[in-house]
């Protein structure tokens, strides 16, 4: 049976979409580069901005702040690469509750919680292209037509009530395209209303994210 090792997340982030359109005229900037001093004392924020772009990225701890005008919609991500075991959510939970605190009074119509991470088989000459190939596409006739093919990607929606879960499977290649045992593997949650207090939604995401590494056990088997 295939054994997921070396799974490592590369982000965490929180794209929000307020209730009203965005105006960065009023948002204040030294405020939220004040909340990142208190959250991370190391930080050292830069801010980028462009007339339909806001970016604030913190290098010493790999926080980003992007605010996308035209799109309508705040992404505060968790850049940092870190064992899935060991990664730290509660903080930064904390840092994009406060954050929207100052954008829009936390003003928001829906939310999504999403993680980019990438993780390897421990299986001797474990193929991770055909290994997604054969596992989702097991129909004989579709197997015929595409017999040519390598590798392929997946891509699962499915819903727990209003919640729905967006899981995305694709196979990683080496420098020359290689196979390898290698596997990305993201999850983007989406979610009607405004965030939660930060008990609940610490709860509620952490339960996301330590059931997307069940999930995956389950799928690989």
């Amino acid at each position: 049976m295939p054994t997921i090792t070396n799974h490592l997340v590369s982000q965490v982030n929180v794209v929000i979409i307020p209730s009203t359109p965005l105006d960065f005229g009023v948002i204040s900037i030294d405020r939220i580069k004040t909340k990142l001093a208190e959250t991370y004392s190391d930080s050292k924020p830069v801010l980028t901005q462009f007339p339909d772009l806001m970016l604030i990225f913190d290098s010493n701890n790999q926080i980003s702040i992007t605010i996308l005008k035209d799109n309508n919609r705040v992404i505060v991500a968790d850049n940092k690469i870190t064992p899935f075991t060991d990664r730290e959510l509660e903080n930064f939970l904390r840092f994009v509750k406060d954050t929207m605190d100052i954008i829009n009074n936390n003003n928001i119509k829906n939310y999504g919680f999403n993680i980019l991470s990438v993780f390897d088989i421990d299986q001797e000459g474990f193929d991770s292209g055909a290994f997604i190939r054969d596992q989702f596409m097991r129909n004989s006739a579709k197997a015929e037509i595409l017999q040519n093919v390598q590798s392929v990607g997946v891509n699962i929606v499915y819903r727990d009530g209003e919640i729905r879960y967006d899981l995305r499977l694709e196979p990683r290649f080496g420098p020359n395209l290689e196979s390898s045992k290698s596997i990305s593997a993201n999850l983007n949650v989406h979610f009607n209303g405004s965030l939660e207090s930060l008990t609940e939604l610490n709860t509620k995401l952490r339960n996301i994210y330590d059931g997307f590494s069940a999930n995956l056990t389950r799928l690989m088997e």
